[in-house]
């Protein structure tokens, strides 16, 4: 009986293995930008919230924060100096995605951006909407469906980092 046990652990442990893929696509989010000098020294405030007719189950609040954090850090836009800085809002207003499919998951992941500076004025207020699907093939749906999910924040995440940095630099 522990070996029939054994065995099937075995043999399901690389199926389930191959479940679990990355909350964020930080390979992606690598794919900014660098800027020469930061536009503050300190480190900016961010703050994310979710609609609340949206499934918060896959953490996508935590995610995006995380992904802005990584994107952010990668464009040098911002110091690391603590204090009153950049504050970021971002609120997802959109995550939609097929439940099922043999495909690459495709769904739109909609966030709107308000950046305001040290004085508290708003630089930056848009609404930034993307669509995307996995950008690799995995056996489980539930591993592509989870790489479409990190694909359309990393995607969302980059063009803010790209339309802030362009709108910050004069």
């Amino acid at each position: 009986m522990r070996k029939a046990t054994l065995f099937v652990a075995a043999t399901l442990l690389p199926f389930l293995a191959s479940c679990v893929g990355p909350a964020i696509a930080e390979d992606l989010l690598q794919n900014v930008e660098r800027q020469a000098t930061p536009i503050s020294a300190s480190a900016p405030t961010i703050h994310v919230t979710i609609n609340e007719a949206i499934n918060n189950s896959e953490d996508l609040d935590e995610s995006v924060k995380q992904s802005l954090e990584i994107a952010l850090r990668n464009a040098n836009l911002f110091g690391e100096d603590a204090g009153d800085g950049y504050r970021i809002d971002a609120d997802i207003v959109l995550a939609s995605m097929s439940a099922i499919g043999f495909g690459s998951f495709e769904g739109k992941f909609d966030v709107h951006y308000v950046v305001r500076d040290d004085g508290g004025r708003t630089v930056f207020d848009e609404t930034i909407k993307t669509v995307a699907g996995s950008d690799s093939w995995y056996f489980s749906g539930a591993a592509r469906h989870r790489r479409s999910r990190a694909v359309q924040m990393a995607n969302n995440v980059l063009e803010f980092v790209e339309r802030f940095a362009a709108a910050a630099r004069p």
